[in-house]
C-alpha cells in the first residue's frame, strides 16, 4: 500500500511546495482511472520524477486523456516509458518536456494525443548530441520554430 503522506512529505521537502498541495494532488491522482491501472511502483516513480505539483497533475491529465481515447492495450505510463527507453534522457527530463509541450498546446488552443506529443518530443531529442542537452528547452524551441509540423 502506498504511503501517500510520506510521498507528499518527500516531494514537499524536495520541491519546496507545500505538503498539503502534494497530498491533495496525490490523492486526486489516485482516484483517476488511468492511475488506478498503475502498479504501486509506477505510481511512486511518477510522483518522484515530477518536479512540481503542476507537472505531476499535467502528466496524470495526459494519461487520463490517453485512456479516454480508447487506448486500452497500453497505459499512458507504459507509453511514456517506451519512449524514454529509446532515448538518452531521464524520466524527469521527459516529464519536464511533456509539460513544456502541454503548455504550448494550451497556449495555442490546440489538442494532441499523448502518443503524438511523445513522438514530437522524441524527434526533438534526436537533435541533441547527448543526454546533457536540455530536452525541455529543445522541445520549446522546436515548437516555437515549427509548430506541430
Amino acid at each position: 500500500m502506498i504511503e501517500m503522506d510520506a510521498l507528499a512529505r518527500e516531494r514537499s521537502e524536495k520541491t519546496g511546495e507545500t505538503f498539503s498541495d502534494w497530498l491533495q494532488a496525490i490523492e486526486w491522482a489516485a482516484e483517476q482511472e488511468s492511475v488506478l491501472q498503475l502498479t504501486d511502483g509506477e505510481f511512486t516513480t511518477l510522483i518522484q520524477h515530477s518536479s512540481s505539483v503542476v507537472y505531476y497533475r499535467q502528466v496524470v491529465e495526459w494519461f487520463e486523456a490517453h485512456r479516454s481515447e480508447g487506448s486500452r492495450e497500453q497505459t499512458g505510463f507504459d507509453l511514456l516509458v517506451e519512449f524514454i527507453d529509446e532515448s538518452n534522457h531521464s524520466f524527469m527530463d521527459w516529464v519536464k518536456a511533456l509539460n513544456t509541450f502541454h503548455q504550448w498546446v494550451e497556449d495555442n488552443k490546440t489538442s494532441v494525443t499523448l502518443k503524438r506529443a511523445l513522438g514530437y518530443i522524441q524527434c526533438s531529442s534526436q537533435e541533441l548530441k547527448s543526454a546533457r542537452g536540455d530536452l525541455s528547452k529543445t522541445v520549446k524551441s522546436y515548437l516555437e520554430s515549427h509548430g506541430l509540423e
